[in-house]
């Protein structure tokens, strides 16, 4: 997860130095401030915007919750409102980045002046569309197929007698620019 975050992170910044966005006033909605998964992908993210010599201004616990993330969020884009950058922990959650950014009249398409740049994580369908539509950025995924394949390796190795060591398995996660999703659907 520490990964997932921080490679989707490199590549976010990166393209946003690459079309001369200056970020501004970074808010990181996170998710539960005790589960691991949601500090690694934290971690990831701020190592990120380090490289980059940008900071989060303002953290969003969620845990895991919609409802939390809005009232988090609420409160985070009133005291930043020059916030031009958005990272989400899942992008279940970015509904309540909609309702805030709405209410502000700031929810506006990549193809629009004063968009707001979003990176999440997870590509669950919501997050997809949103990628698809031209609100969110870019995505850190699991990649499914990696993952499956890294297995089924591992399990012939057990098999064979030919794995001694740890069940450990490592796949790289797969990033998706909103500029290349709508060619993984086919």
């Amino acid at each position: 997860t520490y990964d997932q975050a921080y490679i989707a992170g490199k590549e976010f910044f990166q393209k946003l130095k690459d079309q001369g966005v200056v970020a501004t006033d970074l808010i990181s909605i996170i998710g539960a401030t005790n589960d691991s998964n949601a500090l690694n992908r934290q971690k990831g993210s701020e190592d990120a915007a380090a490289e980059f010599g940008l900071t989060i201004a303002q953290t969003v616990p969620s845990d895991w919750d919609a409802e939390k993330a809005l009232t988090g969020f609420t409160t985070a884009y009133q005291a930043h409102p020059n916030c031009n950058v958005v990272q989400v922990a899942s992008d279940f959650i970015i509904s309540s980045v909609q309702t805030v950014l709405e209410a502000n009249g700031a929810w506006k398409t990549n193809a629009e002046d004063g968009h707001i740049y979003i990176c999440t994580q997870d590509g669950f369908p919501n997050g997809c569309q949103f990628m698809l539509d031209g609100y969110a950025d870019y995505s850190g995924m699991y990649n499914i197929e990696a993952m499956c394949s890294d297995f089924a390796e591992a399990i012939f190795q057990i098999l064979k007698g030919e794995y001694k060591g740890e069940a450990e398995l490592y796949s790289d996660p797969l990033i998706v620019d909103a500029a290349d999703i709508g060619g993984m659907a086919d």
